[in-house]
């Protein structure tokens, strides 16, 4: 495994995700490409490749979040333990593919957090709910933008 790519694309993700995209959020809903680099590490190398890059988007991400440290780490790990179990049975190469698992890992992971960690008392569960699902309609419709950057930084290979 190459970890001056590997870390230069967390890096590259983790910038845009910290400047970039708090420009683009509608509606209080945000892409979250570190999720997308996770899905899509996931399910093109084997899990013996893919669990370390996984963790540390989801530890790159609890850092410059603010939030619990560790939680997304644990996240993005066991996302990647679970789409390792389902992709044998999936065509990987597809975009379509690609993106159903990205609405899946979002609606997971993004929904585990905002229900655990995020949620306030006293506030109604719409709120939380259409965040959820708004954020996850985002990350779905720019995750072939970000496919593409992956392959502009060189991977091609899964």
């Amino acid at each position: 495994m190459r970890w001056w790519r590997l870390l230069f694309t967390v890096a590259v993700l983790l910038l845009l995700q910290t400047t970039v995209v708090p420009w683009l959020e509608v509606a209080g809903a945000r892409p979250n490409l570190l999720l997308v680099f996770v899905v899509w590490r996931a399910l093109r190398w084997p899990l013996e490749q893919s669990y370390l890059p996984c963790w540390l988007a989801g530890l790159a991400r609890d850092i410059f979040s603010g939030g619990q440290v560790g939680a997304f780490a644990a996240l993005y790990l066991a996302l990647a333990l679970g789409i390792d179990r389902v992709r044998r049975g999936l065509f990987v190469e597809h975009m379509l593919t690609q993106v159903l698992m990205v609405v899946a890992a979002s609606l997971v992971s993004e929904g585990v957090w905002l229900l655990v960690w995020f949620h306030r008392p006293g506030v109604g569960w719409w709120p939380t709910l259409l965040r959820l699902l708004m954020g996850t309609l985002y990350t779905a419709v720019v995750t072939p933008l970000v496919l593409g950057l992956l392959w502009c930084l060189g991977w091609r290979r899964g």
